[in-house]
């Protein structure tokens, strides 16, 4: 117990430590989208305790876009046309998937929020775990497979959520968060 207490503290302080540009004197914030091109941001507001301390793993079109911890955004400028983007938690099971179709010249926001129905899921089985071996694999076990049947044959499951969101909205949440790298 004392070990997961100071992984808790460290995660607090580290997520305090904050680097990167605002987005409100990030480039993509004040220059217009390339005409050839379209804009797309992925953004965590830092609202929830729900997997404060966890970064969401960020997918485009099937590969590594990097990660993204509360209060961050990532901005990436796309071609036209269909695009895949994908979130989870690299150890956690399921993900949600998001088709999306952009057209060049345009900005598209999209957040990212944790999922309590996943949360919920795997809840039992942190119940179950103690201090004895037999009490941690039976936990972690439940716990996986509690949220392995919560997400299994959804294309929305997982830790996180991905959805879009009119720039009207996006805008004021975006303004204080900070790139991530």
């Amino acid at each position: 117990m004392k070990n997961l207490l100071l992984l808790g503290i460290a995660g607090i302080l580290s997520a305090c430590a904050a680097t990167g540009l605002r987005y409100s004197q990030h480039p993509a914030s004040s220059t217009p989208v390339p005409a050839l091109a379209a804009r797309l941001t992925v953004y965590r507001v830092n609202d929830s305790l729900l997997y404060f301390a966890r970064s969401a793993r960020l997918k485009l079109d099937g590969s590594d876009a990097g990660m993204l911890a509360a209060g961050r955004f990532k901005t990436f400028e796309v071609p036209p046309g269909t695009h895949t983007l994908t979130v989870d938690m690299w150890d956690a099971p399921g993900r949600w998937e998001l088709p999306i179709e952009v057209q060049a010249g345009i900005a598209r926001f999209y957040k990212v929020a944790p999922r309590s129905a996943s949360f919920v899921a795997g809840t039992p089985g942190v119940l179950l775990m103690n201090d004895t071996p037999a009490g941690t694999v039976t936990g972690v076990a439940t716990m996986l497979g509690g949220m392995t049947l919560e997400s299994t044959g959804k294309q929305h499951g997982g830790a996180f959520s991905l959805v879009r969101v009119e720039q009207s909205l996006a805008a004021p949440e975006l303004m204080e968060l900070r790139e991530s790298k």
